[in-house]
């Protein structure tokens, strides 16, 4: 499954490959953009339910192949039964958002 957020800059895309196995969740967001840039991104998730409730952030810089598309990160989260994960995709040009996604997991 794929989930897309279109910037607005509509050289810029951002979307997530998204799987699951039993209650293993893989959160692979890509971006494509102008080819020789760098940019920086940032991954949040909070996971809530019954047990209470975690955070986890990633950070850092990717720069683009000739062909303008990479691969931000690999985000794995155990989302159990009765627990929900919100994750927000922020994609960076200096201190301009110019791609979001935001998703719900389980869908």
């Amino acid at each position: 499954m794929s989930m897309n957020a279109v910037a607005n800059e509509t050289s810029i895309r951002l979307w997530s490959d998204i799987s699951s196995a039993g209650n293993l969740w893989t959160i692979v967001p890509h971006v494509t953009a102008p080819a020789g840039r760098v940019f920086r991104y940032e991954i949040a998730a909070k996971k809530s339910g019954v047990s209470g409730s975690s955070q986890t952030h990633q950070a850092g810089k990717v720069g683009w192949s000739a062909t303008g598309t990479g691969t931000l990160s690999t985000l794995k989260i155990s989302i159990g039964t009765n627990e929900h994960c919100a994750v927000e995709i922020k994609v960076f040009d200096g201190n301009e958002t110019i791609a979001t996604q935001t998703l719900a997991l389980p869908h």
